[in-house]
């Protein structure tokens, strides 16, 4: 199919004091709103999911009921009528206020989960939508002669794959740092030029170099601190000696190694098993910058945040996007990394060798994943989103 012929809407998400309301754009710029409920009665309704999908994983149960609800029953109620999605390709879903932690890619439409039937990206805001399709690199070729590959077809007329990747994985907590990096370097190597086994310090030098990462995939521990926002962020490994690298540019890709004190110290309650050090969003606000056209984040909760000022939903993919990402893959809560493993070698598949955009190549993982495992549930399988630019 060809890429020119996918036909995009968005979901603009309002919240009003009494109402929520959805106004859905189409690529004619017709707009169309459609009331969607009291917020009164939808308040209690997405505080109980978001607090169950904020706890610990379960072992016994590990699929809470609470999503069940949201996917089956009442979620529902947050989508336009479903003649209005029909024959949409992608979902932009912009949405506000509480509704910024809803996996609406999980609500069922004629059984079918939205995840499996259309591409979904999610935006923090329209302008953040627009900043990141305007430094997708794949937006300055033409469109029209890109044809990409539903199956083991060649793609054809598609712009040059990515090549530089880094994958950096670490398990500073638990017994299994060879499987994070085992995950990390799978992904990596599927690029032209993969760098794997890398530390931090690799991995902020590529960040705004001179040859910056295309592709950066990060396996580790998340930090959400619903206190501080700021120090939300990811458990990675740290050299020993207690200091901080900061890789600080010279000239001629050349840079000077300055030690100094974490941005911010680990948690009190975390008691890792190796030296460790945390990356913060507030650390990537000050010092942070990238030209990759994806960031997968594969670490707990990833894509989940907090509500701040003038409806700012921060959280750690949310800021690898402003500080210059054309798209993010991030988790909403806690995902096996046996599940992560598979789930990013179908995607891969799909993006890179059918080229398919991120969009589809994500529609497609979800679908083959269900397909093979009927009975998987929801909360094991939904938790990647795809956010900033589908394409």
């Amino acid at each position: 199919m060809r890429v020119a012929d996918l036909r995009i809407a968005a979901l603009h998400y309002v919240v009003g004091l009494d109402d929520v309301a959805v106004v859905v754009l189409d690529q004619q710029a017709r707009r169309q709103t459609f009331p969607l409920g009291r917020w009164r009665d939808l308040f209690p309704l997405i505080d109980e999911l978001t607090e169950a999908l904020a706890q610990p994983p379960r072992t016994v149960n590990p699929d809470p009921p609470q999503l069940r609800a949201f996917a089956d029953e009442w979620g529902a109620r947050l989508l336009p009528p479903a003649d209005i999605l029909d024959g949409v390709d992608v979902l932009v879903i912009v949405a506000h206020h509480r509704l910024h932690a809803l996996p609406l890619h999980l609500v069922r439409r004629a059984g079918r989960p939205l995840a499996v039937t259309h591409g979904v990206t999610y935006s923090p805001s329209a302008t953040g939508f627009v900043r990141a399709r305007d430094r997708n690199l794949a937006r300055r070729h033409d469109l029209t002669t890109w044809t990409y590959a539903e199956d083991a077809a060649a793609a054809t007329g598609a712009p040059p794959a990515p090549r530089r990747c880094i994958g950096v994985g670490v398990d500073v907590l638990g017994p299994l740092h060879e499987q994070y990096r085992a995950l990390t370097d799978a992904f990596a190597q599927r690029f032209a030029e993969p760098f794997t086994q890398c530390d931090n310090r690799m991995l902020k030098v590529g960040l705004r170099g001179e040859r910056p990462w295309e592709v950066v995939c990060i396996a580790s521990h998340g930090h959400v601190d619903s206190s501080h926002p700021d120090n939300t962020g990811l458990l990675l490994g740290r050299e020993r000696g207690g200091l901080s690298v900061r890789p600080i540019p010279l000239h001629r890709g050349q840079y000077f190694d300055f030690r100094d004190l974490p941005f911010q110290y680990l948690p009190a309650q975390v008691r890792p098993r190796r030296d460790a050090e945390l990356m913060t969003v507030g650390e990537l606000r000050v010092d942070g910058g990238t030209d990759a056209q994806l960031v997968a984040l594969f670490g707990c909760s990833t894509g989940a945040g907090h509500l701040i000022s003038a409806d700012n939903y921060q959280s750690m993919a949310g800021r690898f996007l402003q500080i210059g990402a054309a798209s993010t893959l991030a988790n909403g809560w806690e995902v096996d990394i046996d599940f992560m493993r598979q789930w990013s070698a179908l995607f891969l598949t799909n993006w890179l060798d059918r080229r398919q955009p991120k969009a589809i190549a994500w529609r497609n993982a979800n679908a083959a994943t269900v397909t093979d495992q009927p009975t998987i549930s929801p909360y094991r399988w939904g938790a990647i989103t795809l956010a900033g630019d589908w394409l």
